[in-house]
């Protein structure tokens, strides 16, 4: 089985799920919003995976990849650690950030558009 979690650095590892990885870069532990964290990767949410992965997922719902799917596959993941720009756009205010600098938007086009905050509640956020 193949697996291969894209993963970012982030300035604050105790809000995500990251991944601790060896000198090849073999995902040796994996820790959801740790309150100590041993490493600043994140996991962007995006994995490259064979099918074997859904055996993975438990029957139970819900089923959460970063609780119940990636520590069962602590060992047999690959680290594909990503410098470009990532941003978790989980929060308006990091919603408004990537609209900012994103580097492939066109921001002065952006601005003039009319975006209301139901944008931003869209992503699960409550008023």
């Amino acid at each position: 089985m193949k697996v291969f979690l894209l993963l970012y650095r982030v300035p604050n590892p105790s809000r995500c799920g990251i991944a601790i990885t060896n000198e090849k870069g073999l995902i040796v532990d994996f820790e959801d919003n740790p309150k100590v964290p041993r490493s600043n990767w994140a996991f962007t949410g995006l994995m490259i995976a064979s099918p074997q992965v859904l055996d993975f997922v438990p029957q139970r719902l819900p089923a959460d990849i970063s609780f119940d799917v990636l520590p069962s596959l602590v060992g047999n993941m690959m680290a594909y650690p990503i410098e470009d720009y990532v941003l978790d756009i989980g929060t308006s205010f990091n919603y408004e950030k990537a609209q900012r600098t994103w580097p492939g938007l066109d921001h002065a086009a952006f601005a003039s558009a009319n975006h209301s905050r139901t944008a931003f509640l869209a992503f699960g956020e409550t008023a």
